[in-house]
């Protein structure tokens, strides 16, 4: 602060108070001063300069201001009473800043506090753990969790030395072998924190973590687990916890503490800092301005220097030990005890009597000597301890390296090692501390002093060998699989003919997922006696040959080690090959045999009491069970085997025990249970981190999302599962995501590429039961996509590889299917499938065969059958909706099974309210006698399924008919497909209505379905039938009669269930006989035939349907609708109407554009009323056309009142053209291409497009 801030501080006090210098000040008026904001900010701002000097007294006040770490943490365990837990971490605490925090939070927490130790994992949780322990009653339900490991203490910090450890138990199956520290560090874990959340649950815990810069690699996973919830969890926890860690350090370098502090639940903040809203608050006290003015005698000058000062000065740097004092003995025990962090017994620190004496008696001088509980000397520790310089520090980290190894805390003294100058100290405490690092579960902290011991060595040591072998087994077990197979390989260079080295490398290379690398490690091993390592080679070479797929090689190495182990006696080994074949024999559909060779698993097991091999052999017992559709029997097996993994701790089992019992509920129906199933495993394979089989579980839950109508999901958790896997999955891996992969796509509506990938897997190699369910794949996208004969030979490929009732049914689902679209008996085989499905509890699939079986009965007009059908699968549908999670109700209640249901359900009962008669035919407008008896017509044809032919002249409303009888008949929740045969050609026409394949003529580049399978299940509205040509005639009469198409460039008939109306304005008994239209197809269509009558012979009804179509105008043109005048009306029922209704459309269009007034008068409508003079009985042309000009205007007329384009004018004028030179030429090509000025090919062409062949002969 300069000379100026603090003349300007003074005038502000003198402002304030109105005082001038010398005057004393009331309290009063320094309370109003103090409780300003702006100078609480500036003594803020003040205080904080650490060169001003000391204050002029030196009382204290009567208290300090709150400071920033003491507000937070009262914020911390606020929030963490509210919504969970939360942490504090401060730095630059000193001890007593730290017992303030804590001693100020005691008064509504329990506060449990643990110290932090360098080099030993979870030091800090022993005693808090200790202390939860006496808070909550779960001691037994720990069951060993907290134990180093099976046969060592039962409670981690109970171990002391390394030759304490006991190794996993040999006998544990061999492919699960290098995954159970794994399993074993995650139930750990687990176990800590249930300890602390139910201690949580008597009142919010503050865990004080002392030095917190030292926390390890595991306390920080705990911490991490309540820091970072799951955002999956089902019900996230929330226990009351708050962590506060304190250092005396100023800021974080890295490690595992950097990651907690980046934590969502985490703050930071320094310790003894106060901000100025804290000092305001402080100010704002009355004894603090009393306080003050006492102080100050109440006068202006006093106060001007008080505000000069600083509150205490930085504290003076500690002072350091120069270089000689540096070497001494005091100097060196002191700063070994400083690194040690408490006080060490002067017999770690020297061995000879003589030097500890002398040291004893230097140290009880400077008062730095204490003693133990049986009194010997020991070294204090001092804070704050001398400082020593940089180029001691590798000295004393070595000297405490090996007191401490004298005091028997070997990972302690190899953390001190790897900071010293001893490398070879460093190397063998490195080893030593390994064993049992990894044991209490400390394999990350292993690794890192391992890692640091190898790059200390020179590349020939001979150590590296025993150090690259040490990490190869502890980047195994931490999963870090490419770290774990390069130590491997490095050992395999420098000890090739190393057996037990060998098999070691070939297990971690197994576990990665590097089989044919595996093999070969197993292959050298098995060279020579067939000692235990011989034996285990064997079977972990067969489990290696069976996930890639060589199943009989597979086959040869186990029976091979069954042999050796039968013959040595080893249980063990003997259930681990005989696991082997079972899986064999299951993957060649040989349930039978894999039955016996798990059962005989399940013998040996009881028997020998290894309850892990016992879990084993009822998993696959139990998928053996469901293959055979046993699935009560399949789901005691899993229960049992999970209940009995969670009580040997063998996590991985549990979790494959838990995904399959979810596999089994998702069978089943009970989709709330298998989504559990799957997310309990998850949350135990995910710390494991076993890539494979999370990503297999990643599958089954997106199988399990698509069932419930959620393919967007199922999309998302395919891809992660192949993030999961990696770049080189394994073969049944990427099966089997194929497999999911399609379904999505089926689901989505992208039916070509889901049939695609489908097709890979059927044409591929693999297990029986992959390629049915590909096989099944594609005949369930080719039935979509109309293909029948692809679907009948992917049935009948998946007939021959179905392995399980699983398969069949939905084969047999499949059968009805193609049956329904082929005309075959689907009703019996829908009622076969259903029984199946009922029989094996496959629930979607009987629920998708009912609405099947309903579907053919109401084809066969079995309507009372349908509907006890319907009734059915509606039971079945609201009885398994009670098992959807209630998050997946909304999307389950839209999938498309669903939906199928519901459209059965409305066609069998009319669920949606049937469109009266008079709602249907009041599209069509008028009241004349003429157009009531073409309504009640419609009324009367609409409920049959007949053809029905509508006749009318051009622009009459023929396709309103059509709408009328859809919207009246029983088709009416089906689609109406509306074509215009006259405008479009042979090909393109026949390409619509029967749609074509890929390749059919150029340009097809895909299949295109036609209109007749479009219009499924409602109606087809053929207009202009009378202008299609002979090739089209016949393929029409062909679906008329059989019911069936077959696309343009195809082969396989389809079933189509379409009714056809036809309409016309030609007479087409003319047509019959001229030759033009086929007998048999005119008399197939003519099966009711209603008239629409001219709007000349109904000419009262032009009001009426002149008031409509001009409020059909004004709602197009967003105007209010006009009406004619009386002039305007009877000017316009004298005109003839050659166009009919479309005319007058036209010209109501055209007068409401152009008239000012909101009434249409004569004047108004008569420039649009240009019409020939006298029009035919047939098509409102004119009746005697014997000019060119007369034929032409009626063309025009015709075109007109149809709405058609120029060029279907164009080619109205073309045929009519032709048909007349033809005529005139007496039926010769020649001469008729001579008249009309063209090659005869090209006349002979349009002839036969034009159906005029005949006229031609």
């Amino acid at each position: 602060m300069s000379v100026d801030d603090v003349a300007d501080r003074t005038r502000c006090v003198r402002g304030v108070t109105s005082c001038v210098r010398g005057v004393t000040l009331r309290a009063s008026a320094l309370a109003v001063f103090l409780r300003s904001r702006g100078h609480a900010t500036c003594c803020f701002a003040h205080t904080m300069q650490p060169s001003l000097p000391r204050a002029s007294w030196s009382a204290p006040p009567p208290k300090l201001p709150e400071t920033t770490a003491s507000r937070a943490l009262r914020a911390s365990i606020a929030d963490a009473t509210r919504a969970g837990p939360r942490a504090l971490f401060v730095l630059g605490a000193d001890p007593g800043a730290t017992s303030e925090l804590v001693d100020a939070a005691r008064a509504g927490t329990t506060v449990l506090r643990g110290r932090c130790v360098p080099g030993r994992p979870y030091a800090a949780l022993a005693p808090i753990v200790q202390s939860a322990l006496s808070l909550a009653s779960v001691h037994d339900e720990l069951d060993g969790a907290l134990a180093c490991a099976p046969g060592c203490h039962a409670r981690w910090w109970e171990h002391s030395t390394a030759e304490d450890v006991v190794r996993l138990h040999r006998d544990a199956p061999l492919a699960r072998r290098e995954s159970l520290h794994a399993e074993r560090r995650v139930r750990f874990v687990d176990a800590i924190r249930m300890v602390v959340e139910r201690a949580s649950e008597r009142g919010t815990l503050l865990l004080v973590l002392d030095d917190v810069e030292h926390v390890d690699h595991g306390t920080a996973e705990v911490l991490r687990a309540w820091l970072e919830p799951r955002v999956d969890a089902e019900t996230p926890s929330k226990p009351a916890i708050v962590v506060l860690g304190t250092t005396s350090r100023a800021s974080t370098d890295g490690g595992a503490l950097a990651t907690l502090i980046q934590a969502p639940r985490a703050i930071t903040c320094e310790a003894g800092r106060f901000d100025a809203s804290a000092l305001a608050s402080w100010l704002a006290e009355p004894e603090i301005a009393t306080w003050i003015t006492a102080r100050t005698g109440g006068r202006v000058r006093s106060l001007e220097r008080w505000l000069t000062t600083a509150a205490d000065p930085a504290p003076e740097p500690v002072a350091r030990a120069e270089a000689p004092d540096a070497r001494s003995g005091v100097a060196l025990a002191l700063g070994v005890t400083r690194a040690i962090g408490r006080s060490v017994p002067l017999a770690a620190l020297l061995s000879e009597p003589r030097d500890r004496a002398v040291l004893e008696r230097d140290l009880e001088r400077l008062g730095a000597l204490a003693r133990d509980r049986d009194g010997a000397p020991a070294v204090a520790w001092p804070r704050p301890a001398p400082m020593l310089d940089g180029a001691v520090q590798g000295a004393v980290h070595a000297h405490a390296a090996r007191a401490l190894e004298r005091m028997g805390a070997i990972e302690e003294a190899a953390w001190h090692a790897s900071r010293s100058d001893d490398v070879m100290l460093h190397v063998r405490l490195a080893l030593a501390a390994e064993p049992a690092l990894s044991a209490r579960h400390g394999a990350r902290e292993a690794a890192d002093l391992l890692t640091a011991a190898r790059a200390r060595l020179d590349d020939d040591a001979a150590q590296r060998v025993v150090l690259d072998a040490r990490l190869a087994r502890v980047w195994s077990t931490l999963g870090e699989s490419e770290r774990a197979i390069e130590s491997a390989r490095a050992v395999c260079e420098r000890a090739p003919h190393d057996l037990a080295v060998r098999l070691r490398c070939g297990e971690i290379l197994l576990r990665a997922g590097r089989h044919a690398e595996a093999i070969t490690c197993f292959e050298a091993v098995t060279v020579g006696a067939a000692t235990r390592e011989h034996v285990e080679a064997r079977v972990l070479a067969a489990e290696a040959r069976y996930t890639t797929g060589d199943l009989a090689g597979a086959e040869r190495d186990a029976r091979h080690a069954l042999a050796d182990a039968s013959a040595q006696d080893h249980v063990a080994l003997r259930i681990d090959a005989q696991n082997v074949l079972g899986k064999i024999a299951l993957a060649t559909g040989d349930t039978r045999a894999a039955r016996a060779w798990f059962g005989d698993d399940l013998a040996l097991s009881l028997a020998g009491a290894l309850r892990t091999h016992e879990c084993v052999a009822r998993q696959n017992l139990a998928i053996v069970l469901m293959r055979e559709g046993a699935l009560d029997d399949a789901a005691t097996h899993f229960e049992v085997s999970s209940e009995l993994a969670r009580s040997v701790g063998a996590a991985w089992h549990r979790a494959i025990a838990l995904e399959n019992l979810g596999v089994l509920h998702h069978l089943r129906g009970r989709w709330s249970a298998a989504r559990r199933c799957y997310r309990e495993s998850a949350a135990i394979l995910e710390p494991i981190g076993h890539r494979d089989w999370l990503a297999r579980l990643l599958l089954n839950r997106a199988s399990l999302e698509l069932t419930l109508g959620d393919p967007a999901s199922a999309r998302e958790l395919v891809q992660r599962a192949r993030r999961v896997v990696g770049d080189e999955p394994r073969r049944a891996f990427a099966r089997r995501a194929t497999l999911v992969d399609g379904a999505v796509l089926l689901a989505l509506g992208d039916v070509e590429h889901a049939r695609d990938l489908f097709e890979m897997v059927r044409s591929g190699e693999g297990e029986p039961s992959s390629l049915a369910e590909g096989a099944l794949g594609v005949a369930r996208c080719a039935l979509e996509l109309g293909d029948v004969a692809l679907a009948r030979r992917a049935l009948h490929d998946a007939s021959r590889t179905s392995t399980s009732p699983r398969l069949e049914c939905e084969r047999q689902e499949l059968e009805v299917l193609l049956a329904i679209a082929t005309g075959g008996p689907a009703a019996s085989l829908a009622r076969a499938a259903r029984e199946l499905a009922t029989r094996t509890e496959h629930v979607e699939v009987e629920l998708r065969v009912w609405c099947h079986l309903a579907r053919a009965q109401l084809a066969d007009g079995a309507l009372d059958c349908a509907r006890t059908s319907l009734e059915r699968a509606g039971e079945l549908e609201a009885r398994v909706t009670e098992h959807v999670p209630e998050d997946s109700r909304e999307l389950f209640a839209k999938r498309t099974d669903a939906r199928a249901l519901h459209s059965l359900r409305e066609r069998a009962w009319g669920a949606r309210p049937q469109p009266s008669s008079t709602a249907a035919t009041r599209i069509i407008v008028g009241g004349s006698r003429a157009i009531d008896r073409l309504r009640r017509s419609i009324e009367r044809v609409a409920g049959s399924d007949a053809q029905v032919l509508v006749l009318g002249e051009s622009g009459t409303g023929k396709e309103l008919v059509a709408e009328a009888l859809h919207r009246l008949s029983p088709r009416a929740r089906g689609p109406l497909v509306r074509v215009n045969c006259a405008a479009l050609t042979e090909s393109l026409l026949l390409s619509e209505l029967f749609g074509h394949e890929r390749g059919a003529f150029t340009g097809a580049s895909a299949r295109k379905l036609g209109l007749f399978e479009t219009a499924q299940g409602g109606t087809l509205f053929l207009d202009e039938i009378g202008d299609i040509s002979p090739p089209t005639q016949v393929a029409l009469l062909r679906v008329l009669q059989e019911r069936t198409i077959v696309r343009v460039g195809g082969t396989t008939p389809i079933r189509v269930d379409v009714r056809v109306v036809a309409a016309t304005h030609r007479r087409l008994e003319q047509l019959v006989e001229r030759g033009a239209m086929r007998e048999d197809l005119y008399y197939r269509l003519r099966g009711i035939v209603l008239e629409v009558p001219a709007l000349r012979d109904r000419i009262d009804d032009l009001p009426a349907i002149a008031d409509a179509l001009l409020a059909r105008i004004a709602r197009d043109e967003r105007a209010a609708p006009k009406r004619l005048s009386p002039a305007a009306t009877a000017r316009m029922r004298a005109h003839r109407w050659p166009g009919n209704v479309r005319e007058l459309e036209n010209v109501l269009r055209a007068a409401s554009v152009l008239a000012p007034g909101a009434t249409l008068e004569i004047d108004d409508v008569a420039p649009h009323l240009v019409a020939p003079q006298h029009v035919s009985p047939q098509h409102g042309a004119p009746s005697d056309p014997s000019t060119e000009s007369g034929e032409l205007e009626t063309l025009y007329w015709a075109s007109l009142g149809d709405g058609h384009s120029v060029y279907e004018l164009r080619r109205s004028l073309e045929r009519r053209a032709i048909e007349r030179a033809i005529d005139e030429a007496g039926g010769n090509l020649s001469q008729a291409a001579q008249r009309l000025g063209m090659k005869r090919p090209r006349l002979s062409q349009l002839a036969k497009e034009y159906g005029l062949r005949k006229r031609s002969s």
